[in-house]
């Protein structure tokens, strides 16, 4: 099991998914393996894509807010994916962070 953290949301403060991960993935160190409404999975972009499990993180709405579980990275990328992620959501309007859980 990967690393969790949650951005806990007001009601009516969720993002698009699609708006979401189009901004994080402008900063060119991350890759769509698959997006849906409610969920996304991504890769590290200097990473080779793995047949058997694609995906690195996964970014999903949740009931409390939008969840991130990082499954793959060092500590150094993952530590940056949690401020990419966060500067995403400012970008986009929404004052939040992430807090592992």
């Amino acid at each position: 099991m990967g690393d969790e953290f949650i951005a806990r949301l007001n009601e009516g403060k969720f993002p698009l998914m699609e708006g979401l991960i189009g901004t994080l993935c402008q900063t060119s160190r991350y890759v769509i393996e698959k997006a849906g409404r409610n969920g996304a999975a991504l890769r590290f972009a200097d990473r080779n894509r793995q047949p058997d499990w694609p995906e690195d993180f996964t970014l999903t709405t949740h009931e409390d807010g939008l969840l991130l579980t990082i499954h793959g990275g060092s500590g150094p990328e993952r530590e940056q994916l949690v401020k990419d992620a966060e500067s995403a959501l400012h970008f986009l309007g929404i004052a939040a962070s992430f807090d592992e859980i």
